[in-house]
């Protein structure tokens, strides 16, 4: 890459690492909210009740499985294009005639991120999770 745009790697680091941001910053959101209604709203207030004694007990927001849950599953793409889109910005402030090509090798981290969420939604549309208790 330093080659192609004639800076070094620490410039190119520099420049074009803003763009990776919201792959965890938003993408990681879809995993935390999810989890707050299943599992860490509950523990949090069950706990601060039992350590002060307040007597307070609650259950869950939601369960696993519940439809509305879904709607955290978008998280991942749109930190996947605001990603693309926030490195196609920062590649043009490296100045390289070959804008087309360092933005088409540098962009592989959010479009795997994309193909592996969007792999990782379609297999639970298509096979979605049985569970048999006898």
């Amino acid at each position: 890459m330093s080659k192609i745009t004639g800076r070094t790697f620490k410039e190119i680091l520099l420049t074009l690492g803003y763009a990776f941001a919201p792959l965890m910053i938003v993408g990681g959101l879809s995993h935390v909210l999810e989890f707050f209604f299943i599992e860490y709203y509950h523990n949090i207030v069950n706990g601060f009740s039992q350590a002060f004694r307040l007597g307070v007990s609650v259950e869950p927001l939601a369960k696993r499985g519940e439809q509305w849950l879904l709607i955290f599953r978008v998280f991942p793409f749109i930190a996947g294009f605001w990603s693309l889109h926030i490195l196609w910005k920062r590649v043009s402030i490296l100045n390289t005639p070959k804008r087309g090509y360092v933005f088409a090798l540098v962009s592989m981290l959010p479009i795997i991120y994309l193909a592996l969420s969007l792999f990782t939604l379609l297999a639970m549309i298509l096979f979605p999770p049985s569970h048999h208790h006898h």
